[in-house]
C-alpha cells in the first residue's frame, strides 16, 4: 500500500468516517458529511433493527445469558439469522460484543486474527491528535458497561468452546454427515476426575439439529477427532505411495484436459458472436437505442470470454503439479494446518460419514475429485 493510501485511510479513521468495506453489525452508512476540517466522508448510523438487537444482548449478557441465548433472542424477535438460514453463530454474537465500535469507537489497523494470539481491541482504535478515541458512531452502550461484558464473557469462556482455541481442525470442511450437512470441530470438556483435572474430547459433530431445530438431522454422526485426523494421514500417505496415485493423476488429467477443450471451443462460439455484434453495431447510428443496445451485449460477451480465458489460465498454467510420494514425506511435516487442508482439498471433494460407532475404516468414504 502507497503512502499516500495510508495517509487516505489515517484521515478518514481520524474523521470518523467508513473506508469502504462490509458494514459491522448493528450499523449501516449514512449520507456524505463534512467535518470541521472539511473532509468529507460517511459514518455509520444505527441499523433499525440490528442495534437494537446489540443492545438487548448486552442486557442478556450482563443478566447471565450464554451466547447462544443472545443468537435465539435474535431469531426469535428480530428475525436475524446466519447465512444459511440457521441461529447466527456464537463467534459471530461474541465478536459483535468484544468490539469498540459498542462504545462508538471507530477501529483502525486491526491486525488479523491469529489463533492462539489474543490482542486488546482498545490498541486499535482511531484517536484525534492529542490521543483521545474518535467516536465515529452512536455508541450501544457506555465504556463501563461495555466492560462488564467482556468480564462476564471471559468469566464463563473456557477457551474452547465449540472448536475454539488452539487446536488444529485438519478435516474441516471435508468431513458430511449422512444428513448432508458438514461437520464441525467441537471440544467437549468432560466432568472433572478425582484429582481436578478436566480432559477435553475433541469430536467432528453435526450441528444442524442446533442451528436449524429438532429433527433436522436424523443421523447425529459424530466422530472424535484425533481418531479421524490419524486415520486420514496413514491413508493419504498409504495412497500416495500405492498405484492408486498414477491412476488418480491420469483421470485428473484427463479431465483437466477435456475441460480446457470445452473453454476452447466456449470460447470460439463467443468469439464469433462478437464479430457478428461488432458487424451489426457498425451499421448503426451511435446515438440509436438498438446500437445502444447491442453495445451492452458486446460488453456481456467480452465479460463472458475474459472469464473463460481466466479459467483456462487456472487449469493450465496455474494447474498445480502433482505431487509424488517422495515430496509429501519431505514437505508434510513443514506445513502448517490451512496448508495441509488446502493440499487435501487439491485431492479430495469430500469425506462421508456413516452413522454408527465403528472405527473410521468402517465409517469413513473419502471421495476424490476425479470419482466425484
Amino acid at each position: 500500500m502507497s503512502e499516500r493510501q495510508r495517509a487516505a485511510k489515517r484521515h478518514a479513521a481520524q474523521a470518523g468516517f467508513i473506508n469502504g468495506g462490509r458494514p459491522p453489525f448493528g450499523w449501516q452508512p449514512g449520507l456524505r458529511v463534512a467535518d470541521s476540517a472539511g473532509r468529507t466522508g460517511r459514518r455509520l448510523e444505527p441499523h433499525p433493527v440490528e442495534h437494537l438487537a446489540l443492545k438487548d444482548a448486552v442486557t442478556l449478557v450482563l443478566t447471565g445469558a450464554g451466547l447462544r441465548e443472545v443468537a435465539v433472542h435474535w431469531q426469535t424477535r428480530y428475525g436475524i439469522t446466519g447465512p444459511e438460514g440457521g441461529l447466527v453463530s456464537e463467534q459471530k454474537v461474541r465478536a459483535a460484543l468484544v468490539s469498540p465500535r459498542m462504545v462508538g469507537y471507530r477501529q483502525h489497523q486491526l491486525p488479523p486474527h491469529r489463533r492462539g494470539v489474543r490482542v486488546d481491541p482498545l490498541d486499535y482504535i482511531a484517536r484525534t491528535s492529542d490521543g483521545e478515541p474518535v467516536i465515529s458512531q452512536e455508541p450501544v452502550c457506555d465504556l463501563d458497561t461495555w466492560r462488564r461484558v467482556q468480564a462476564a464473557l471471559r468469566s464463563r469462556s473456557t477457551g474452547i468452546r465449540n472448536g475454539w482455541g488452539t487446536r488444529a481442525w485438519l478435516l474441516t470442511g471435508l468431513l458430511r454427515c449422512p444428513c448432508g450437512g458438514p461437520l464441525a470441530g467441537v471440544a467437549q470438556p468432560q466432568k472433572p476426575d478425582a484429582d481436578g483435572h478436566r480432559v477435553v474430547r475433541y469430536a467432528y459433530r453435526c450441528k444442524a439439529n442446533r442451528r436449524y431445530g429438532a429433527g433436522t438431522c436424523t443421523g447425529g454422526a459424530s466422530i472424535t477427532a484425533p481418531v479421524a485426523e490419524q486415520y486420514f494421514i496413514d491413508w493419504l500417505f498409504e495412497f500416495f505411495s500405492s498405484d492408486r496415485l498414477d491412476a488418480h493423476n491420469r483421470k485428473a488429467e484427463s479431465a483437466n484436459l477435456a475441460a480446457v477443450v470445452r473453454i476452447d471451443a466456449e470460447r470460439s462460439v463467443a468469439g464469433e458472436e462478437l464479430d457478428a455484434l461488432r458487424g451489426k453495431a457498425s451499421s448503426l447510428t451511435v446515438t440509436s437505442e438498438l446500437h445502444q443496445i447491442i453495445t451492452g451485449m458486446i460488453a456481456h460477451v467480452q465479460e463472458r470470454i475474459a472469464n473463460l480465458h481466466d479459467e483456462r489460465v487456472t487449469l493450465t498454467i496455474e494447474y498445480p503439479e502433482p505431487l509424488t510420494h517422495e515430496q509429501l514425506v519431505a514437505v508434510w511435516p513443514t506445513l502448517n494446518n490451512e496448508s495441509r487442508r488446502t493440499l487435501l482439498r487439491q485431492l479430495i471433494h469430500h469425506i462421508d460419514l456413516a452413522p454408527g460407532r465403528g472405527g473410521p475404516a468402517e465409517r469413513l468414504n473419502i471421495v476424490l475429485h476425479a470419482e466425484d
